[in-house]
């Protein structure tokens, strides 16, 4: 098995992964709560929101499937290579 077979595979699986990009939004978020006599910030407030669940839809519908294909497949085998090839293209765009 390859190295990065085997390290994909050690990887932790958990929910906490999918909401990272919503800590990152957080202080635009609040930033524009509390200051929402401020012009633009709804605009910033519905920003971060959009990318927010653009971020969470995009990993729950296109990375998790792929990640675990990839995990559930035996990487010697001819399957197991055609989905590494397909996780490389779309992973690194």
């Amino acid at each position: 098995m390859g190295t990065g077979m085997r390290h994909l595979k050690k990887m932790p699986r958990s929910a906490s992964r999918c909401l990272s990009p919503t800590s990152k939004g957080a202080s635009s978020r609040l930033l524009a709560l509390f200051k929402r006599s401020e012009p633009g910030s709804l605009l910033v407030l519905a920003a971060s929101l959009i990318y927010i669940v653009g971020s969470f839809l995009v990993t729950v519908v296109f990375n998790m499937p792929l990640n675990d294909a990839l995990a559930a497949a035996t990487p010697a085998s001819s399957e197991g290579a055609a989905l590494r090839a397909r996780y490389l293209k779309e992973w690194t765009w």
